[in-house]
């Protein structure tokens, strides 16, 4: 399945509810399962993203649901970031043309 990488900040409605983090997270897993997804690692961050999380979704559209869906809570804003196995980055960089 492909990998997504999602940057988050909190809101400050996010702020305000952050001492529910656990339920929070426990909900925020079981949406992910709903699209059939998975959050690999979970890190919080000190600098510009208060969390990064590592996923796995079926495909584009599936992982854009989830993001929608989270989003939607009104406590984080998020950026995805699309990744390229290092074998499929190998191959389409021998591929291109002189």
């Amino acid at each position: 399945m492909p990998i997504y990488i999602v940057l988050g900040n909190y809101t400050q409605k996010g702020i305000e509810e952050v001492k529910d983090t656990d339920n929070k997270l426990k909900t925020t897993h079981d949406w992910v399962k709903e699209y059939q997804g998975e959050i690999k690692q979970l890190f919080y961050t000190f600098g510009r993203y208060d969390f990064v999380a590592i996923t796995e979704f079926p495909d584009n559209n599936t992982m854009m649901k989830a993001v929608l869906r989270i989003a939607r809570s009104g406590e984080v804003r998020t950026e995805t970031l699309v990744t390229v196995s290092v074998e499929d980055y190998i191959s389409i960089s021998k591929g291109l043309p002189e």
